[in-house]
């Protein structure tokens, strides 16, 4: 009996042997990161106060306000938690403290624009307790929340009449909603939802909208979008939601815009890192699961370890998975260095363009009217792409052909909505983002340009007795140029005393850009400076010195804006982009659409309707029957319809090419 159980004792430590070794080598190549792992969660528990007392003030507050504002913020946070010793890491990183790699990978994936505020933005909306308010003015939330809920999304807006049963369904059923369009005011039928103003009813929890109450499943998720770029919402509305700022970045569009040039210009390499970046999602999220299962199994053992030989195996199983897993890893992270490197070669040019989007997204400030979606300006790059002059194996003369065409085609499609007067300014606003992309421009003197050569409130100096000629405004912004005190700068003030006569001169001429200035300036100067001594001494020909600097930069095209031409912007639009013609009183532009629709054969396939009161069925109905036949639908005088025009908004969006007849 005593060697039975001496030989099962054998047995039996043989096998724990043998499990030990399993047991060794399959957590052994574990040790070093997860003792890094344990030294990283050892202080993170150490900060974990300051850290989530910043998030929740991050969550609470900052999401309608851009990147430098909420870095500016946070740094006074972190300052603040140190003067009152609340421990909290040096360098905070919402995404590190609150976020999950793994599913920040899956939002870009789902096209989350890949920039710092936009995943801010969607970690914060996946951990507040409101619902989220989207500024969206590009309609990039939009585009990510659509895709992240493909399969069940109920799209709604406030204008569709029977909005609110279909919120009834989607919140009964557990469906997400995207609430879009929204202006600066809702609905008070949304109020009991935006508070979660839930109650119970037995075992079930039912909300009430309007006079109807009905089950709530938890399931169910609220999304709202607004096209607004600056809303102002009431106080009572922003407590009860959480505001986000998805207002396109310059490090989101640079990446858009990287993506959409490498996929035209090569392919390959574009379909390779998007597979990458899918397939690095998945393998990032195995490695993850594969490590919580071992933690778990660990964890929940009891007894001698030696003796679950089920957990045993599944260590070896998920040790060998992981291994294949971390070798893939190591493939894909070597591939995508190649393509980061091909990627690298078009960086400049998607630089540039992204900056020019911001010029023309500011336009706004200048004119309401003047408002360009993110879609209008993609579709003007990929035009770009496509036209640009070809050069065979020479990468740099290309990119320079790139950027050319895209900033003429820009030019060009804008200036064909700018009334007269503000395109000069426009030409200045595409010449100084270019100067500041190039790194060519001295911002001192650009601002100093932009303020008229004011602001500074330096010391009064006296003007020279004898500068009769010289108005007190003048000799001022002399004294200011002499403050900027570096390059023709450096005594300026003194040097122009010293030679009021030869000033003078410059002053009486005709065009002073014809006439030497004293001590030879003119040469030495660059066009900005010129400009700057013009604005100063000749303010009437300070617009000659604009032309200048515009002309020197981007050249004489762009002094010339082309005229309209009805033809060719026909031609940029689509039967899902209609023309929309901006008239000042008087103006008709019925004779050359006719003359148009004659050239092109279209003379009979045509329906005009004037809107007005009652008019918004008729020219709904002409819609439908165009689209379905294929004919011109003119719509006049759609100032008289401004209650309409919502409707046709929804009208037009609905326009899809492959729904629409051929003409």
């Amino acid at each position: 009996k005593k060697k039975e159980e001496l030989a099962s004792q054998v047995d039996d430590c043989s096998k724990k042997l043998v499990r030990a070794e399993k047991l060794m080598s399959g957590l052994g190549g574990e040790q070093t990161r997860w003792n890094e792992s344990s030294a990283r969660l050892g202080e993170q528990y150490v900060n974990l106060t300051g850290d989530v007392l910043i998030a929740s003030g991050i969550i609470a507050y900052l999401g309608t306000f851009m990147g430098k504002y909420r870095q500016d913020t946070i740094q006074s946070w972190v300052s603040l938690m140190k003067k009152h010793e609340i421990p909290s890491s040096e360098e905070f990183s919402l995404r590190a403290v609150i976020g999950d790699e793994v599913t920040i990978r899956n939002w870009i994936i789902e096209k989350l624009p890949n920039d710092q505020v936009s995943i801010e933005n969607a970690v914060i909306l996946s951990r507040s307790r409101r619902w989220p308010l989207m500024i969206d003015p590009q309609l990039q939330a939009n585009i990510w929340v659509r895709k992240s809920n493909a399969e069940s999304l109920k799209i709604i807006r406030l204008s569709q009449p029977n909005y609110a049963r279909d919120l009834e369904m989607a919140i009964s059923n557990g469906k997400p909603v995207l609430l879009e369009n929204i202006g600066e005011t809702l609905d008070p039928l949304l109020e009991p939802l935006l508070q979660k103003a839930k109650f119970k009813a037995g075992n079930i929890v039912m909300i009430r909208l309007g006079d109807s109450s009905f089950e709530y499943n938890e399931d169910f998720r609220f999304f709202m979008t607004t096209k607004l770029p600056n809303p102002h919402y009431s106080p009572e509305i922003c407590v009860q939601v959480t505001l986000l700022n998805f207002m396109a970045t310059p490090d989101g569009l640079e990446d858009q815009m990287l993506g959409i040039l490498v996929a035209r210009e090569e392919p390959d390499t574009e379909r390779k890192r998007q597979a990458l970046v899918v397939e690095s999602a998945q393998n990032k999220a195995s490695l993850k699961e594969i490590e919580d299962r071992i933690l778990e199994q660990l964890s929940t053992a009891e007894g001698n370890i030696l003796d679950n030989e089920e957990l045993i195996n599944n260590l070896a199983t998920s040790k060998v998975a992981s291994q294949r897993i971390e070798e893939r890893v190591a493939e894909q992270e070597k591939t995508q260095a190649v393509v980061q490197e091909t990627r690298g070669i078009y960086v400049p040019v998607a630089v540039r363009s992204s900056a020019l989007f911001f010029v023309v997204a500011d336009l706004c400030n200048v004119e309401p009217m003047y408002q360009y979606s993110l879609e209008w300006f993609h579709s003007i790059y990929e035009l770009s792409i496509s036209t640009a002059e070809k050069f065979e194996r020479n990468v740099q003369k290309r990119l320079a052909a790139l950027q050319n065409q895209f900033l003429k085609l820009l030019f060009e499609k804008t200036c064909d909505s700018l009334f007269e007067k503000d395109k000069l300014m426009f030409s200045l606003l595409l010449c100084f983002k270019s100067m500041e992309v190039d790194q060519d421009v001295n911002l001192e003197e650009k601002k100093m340009l932009l303020l008229a050569c004011g602001g500074t409130g330096g010391e009064h100096r006296a003007k020279p007795e004898e500068a009769t000629w010289l108005t007190e405004v003048s000799w001022q912004r002399v004294c200011e140029l002499d403050r900027l005190r570096r390059g023709p700068w450096l005594n300026f003030a003194d040097s122009f005393k010293s030679n009021i006569a030869g000033w003078k001169a410059v002053f009486d001429s005709d065009d002073p850009m014809q006439v030497p200035w004293p001590g030879g300036l003119k040469e030495s100067m660059t066009p900005l400076q010129r400009a700057l001594v013009l604005l100063a001494v000749r303010t009437d020909c300070t617009v000659h010195g604009l032309q200048e600097i515009i002309a020197a930069k981007l050249g004489q095209d762009y002094l010339e804006p082309p005229a309209f031409n009805l033809e060719k912007s026909f031609g940029d639009s689509s039967c899902d982009k209609p023309l929309i013609f901006v008239l000042s009183s008087g103006a008709d532009p019925m004779a050359e659409i006719m003359r148009l629709a004659q050239k092109l054969g279209m003379a009979d396939g045509q329906q005009s309707v004037s809107l007005g009161q009652g008019q918004g069925p008729k020219a709904a109905q002409a819609i439908s029957d165009g689209t379905d036949q294929g004919f011109w639908v003119i719509l006049q005088n759609c100032h008289l319809a401004p209650s309409w025009m919502p409707t046709l908004e929804v009208l037009v969006e609905e326009l899809h090419p492959d729904k629409v007849a051929e003409t």
